[in-house]
């Protein structure tokens, strides 16, 4: 990529020799060449030289009125009307071969010195925006920008610095930042890089301070002399900041282990790079306090991903450390029976998920055979057996009626009674109209509801020939050679329904295997069911933001859910308390 190197400067007014009345002349150490007649001369002169024959595109110029208007009248200048600007153009002309294309008049930024603060602010930004428009002009091109940083008032080195931050954000590569000094007889030319990086230094403590990335801290001190101590803990923060992207628990943990370890070893030696550090260090324990004062705890991590903007990540752990964090801080009771079950089912997971995991979003409730049979009763026999006359409508709503006591009379709510519905009007449909079953992919849409029975017996259906014969070996299929297994996947089946379920409608399931006697909480049940819910509902969360599902999801915005995680840790706080004192 073809390098263009650009300078910005602030231009100063010409000096006069006090016992001639001509133009000053300084000779600089490090300039070769004749004296230089003005200080920003003498910086553009030593980049000139640095640059190694390369040429400078573009000179970018602040420049006061005094110093667009002003004549100066030297007296070697032999009554020449010339202003401080024209002047130092002039005399650029020398080591600049094509001073018009260098520095045409756009680039010179008129400067008002007794402007106001906020016009100062102004300023800022429009001689950044002049850059950024060449910039923006030569896209193939790598800029590169030197800054002499000598002239004007106290207040222009700090709209300087401003600048370059600026146009150091917008891409640009910054280069050569000089300040021209003069110490009574000879002057030299200073290079600022060193102190201007410590801004990067600086930005890169905060950003891992406030964000929890070491990718400004690490580019800052790469290349730079480091103690075995400093590099020990710029690694383990830039390995924090990794595992804290990747979210894999175990690395993250070792990762805030190693962290911990690194700041508490370091002690600053007689490095430079080791003194800047440790101006920084308190600051970085403060804020990274609740995650390395103590041993490992879920929920500080979560607090600090939330309180650090990090919503996916404190999500993701949330999601996947509560179920651990809830049974292994005694708020999940089981017998020696249960606890069995419960290991023997989690010892067999292929995903090889902890156990308080695996009961709390795996495990389904024990089947009870026995509503299960009444219930597969009132398809089975009320109402197939109802369908038996094709002659006669199908009465529907009495079935309808006689399911809706069913469940009423169990606490049971079916999983999905729409679904349910469409099924047995399909089932009624098909007795009247059994020639649906003739063409099984031209009707597809239709038989949609009843499409696993279908797809279960679509051999023995192709097989029958005739409609009637069809509907047989699907009567029979249902009525008589379906397991109960078979038909709970084809029908829906039901769930626990009462004022729990109402309530805590996202751990229904949780609330079954507390009723069967699966486990039980040693906190108030309604308390642990709440806190269940809102785990579900975030769990939920995760899951839809994971898919980048569009329109789901039960949060509207980020401070809803960060409001939402904030509330249930103080929950499980409060819940640990309580079982603690119980």
């Amino acid at each position: 990529m073809p390098k263009k190197n650009i300078a910005l400067t602030f231009l100063s007014d010409i000096k006069k020799d006090r016992n001639t009345g001509a133009v000053a002349q300084t000779p600089f150490d490090n300039v070769p060449g004749e004296p230089t007649c003005s200080t920003n001369e003498s910086a553009l002169r030593y980049l000139l030289d640095k640059l190694d024959g390369a040429t400078l595109e573009r000179i970018f110029v602040l420049a006061s009125k005094r110093i667009r208007e002003q004549k100066v009248d030297a007296t070697d200048l032999q009554g020449r009307e010339i202003t401080h600007l024209e002047y130092f153009r002039e005399r650029m002309e020398k080591f600049i071969l094509d001073m018009d294309a260098c520095m045409p008049p756009e680039s010179v930024y008129p400067y008002d010195e007794d402007s106001p603060l906020e016009k100062s602010l102004e300023s800022v930004a429009e001689v950044a925006e002049l850059i950024q428009k060449m910039v923006a002009e030569n896209p193939d091109d790598e800029i590169v920008l030197h800054v002499d940083l000598t002239g004007g008032m106290r207040s222009v080195n700090m709209m300087m610095l401003d600048i370059v931050r600026l146009i150091e954000y917008s891409d640009v590569k910054i280069g050569h930042l000089l300040y021209s000094k003069y110490n009574g007889k000879t002057g030299i030319v200073e290079e600022l890089g060193d102190i201007y990086h410590l801004f990067q230094l600086i930005a890169g403590a905060e950003e891992f301070v406030s964000f929890g990335s070491a990718k400004a801290i690490k580019k800052y001190f790469a290349g730079k002399a480091q103690s075995p101590a400093l590099t020990r803990l710029i690694a383990a923060m830039d390995n924090f900041a990794e595992e804290l992207k990747l979210c894999h628990y175990g690395e993250l943990k070792k990762a805030i282990d190693e962290l911990r370890e690194a700041l508490d070893g370091f002690d600053k030696t007689e490095n430079i790079q080791d003194t800047l550090m440790a101006r920084l260090i308190g600051r970085i324990k403060a804020d990274y306090h609740d995650l390395i004062s103590r041993d490992f705890d879920d929920l500080a991590v979560i607090r600090w991903c939330l309180s650090k903007g990090y919503l996916q990540q404190a999500l993701t752990l949330y999601t996947e450390r509560v179920p651990e964090y809830l049974g292994e801080h005694g708020l999940i009771k089981q017998t020696a029976k249960e606890a069995k079950r419960l290991d023997d089912a989690a010892g067999k997971d292929s995903w090889k998920r902890n156990k308080w995991y695996y009961l709390l979003n795996v495990l389904s409730p024990k089947p009870n055979d026995k509503l299960l049979r009444a219930y597969f009763r009132l398809i089975k026999e009320d109402a197939l057996n109802g369908m038996k006359n094709r002659d006669k409508e199908f009465d529907f709503v009495g079935w309808l009626k006689r399911t809706s006591d069913f469940f009423d009379k169990n606490r049971l709510q079916s999983n999905n009674m729409e679904l349910l519905e469409k099924q047995i009007n399909l089932l009624a449909t098909l007795h009247r109209n059994p020639k649906l079953l003739l063409n099984l992919e031209q009707n597809k849409e239709t038989l949609k509801p009843l499409r696993k029975i279908i797809g279960r017996i679509s051999v023995h259906l192709r097989l029958a020939e005739s409609e009637f014969a069809r509907l047989k070996v699907l009567r029979k299929y249902v009525q008589n050679e379906a397991t109960i297994e078979e038909l709970s996947d084809i029908f829906p089946t039901f769930k626990l329904y009462d004022e729990m379920t109402v309530k805590y409608p996202n751990a229904a399931r949780q609330y079954a295997l507390m009723e069967e006697g699966t486990f039980s909480a040693t906190i108030d049940k309604s308390d642990f069911l709440s806190l269940i819910d809102g785990y579900v509902q975030l769990k939920n969360e995760r899951n839809h933001s994971n898919h980048a599902l569009h329109g789901v999801g039960e949060f509207s915005d980020a401070e809803s859910l960060r409001a939402c995680m904030e509330t249930q840790i103080a929950k499980i706080n409060d819940a640990i308390r309580q079982a603690n004192h119980a």
